[in-house]
């Protein structure tokens, strides 16, 4: 499954701005975007006939949209490989931060957090 999001991601990472560009625009277009037609199955939501481009906060928005869609492959391959690189024992906290039994309370499993009176 992991490899299968990871060829999903490139793919969408690597397609061309024009590409990326006209599928937006055929997502939002006014007679047959596939964005209208998802909303006007909203109860009381007609958005039939709906242009995104025709005020400038909706044009905004799905620019927006369409950059954050092209560059959070990215980031999301970026941080993936970092998390590699992170040993597997630390990735989990240990089981139990809690003195062992018999230990004085004054003992901290943790060596750097004691302190000095």
């Amino acid at each position: 499954m992991k490899t299968l999001i990871n060829i999903v991601l490139v793919a969408s990472w690597g397609m061309p701005v024009i590409v990326a560009t006209t599928v937006f625009k055929w997502l939002f277009d006014t007679d047959y975007g596939v964005f209208n037609a998802l909303l006007s199955r909203l109860p009381g939501v007609d958005m039939v006939g709906h242009n995104w481009f025709a005020s400038g906060p909706q044009g905004l928005l799905v620019i927006m949209l369409l950059v954050v869609w092209g560059a959070v492959p990215f980031v999301v391959i970026t941080l993936s490989a970092g998390l590699t690189q992170v040993p597997r024992n630390w990735r989990r906290p240990p089981a139990s931060t809690a003195p062992a039994p018999g230990a004085s309370s004054g003992t901290s499993p943790c060596p750097s957090s004691s302190r000095s009176s």
